[in-house]
């Protein structure tokens, strides 16, 4: 938080709230790029939360994002990843490094 009581700091344009933080934390943590599903499990929030918080990510160009169609009776998937500006500003927000 900054100085500001009640106020989500805002970096490149993302205001880190809690939620927005727990998503970037689950996005720095695993290999390959995660559903919404999986975000919201491992940031303990809703998916259609993770999802308004993934597209704000997204519109920041923090995220990207690869569709993949249905295949043999499987739904199709959106899997997302961190760009490489969105992971640097992500651990700045969460305070695992400085400013660049």
């Amino acid at each position: 938080m900054d100085p500001v009581i009640g106020r989500a700091p805002v970096i490149a344009g993302v205001r880190g709230t809690r939620r927005t933080r727990r998503i970037l934390t689950a996005l720095l943590v695993p290999a390959s790029a995660p559903t919404v599903q999986t975000l919201a499990r491992l940031a303990q929030v809703r998916s259609d939360t993770a999802f308004g918080i993934l597209s704000k990510l997204r519109h920041a160009q923090w995220v990207r994002c690869e569709h993949q169609p249905a295949l043999n009776g499987a739904r199709a998937r959106t899997y997302y990843q961190l760009t490489t500006h969105g992971r640097t500003h992500a651990r700045v927000l969460l305070g695992l490094t400085e400013v660049p």
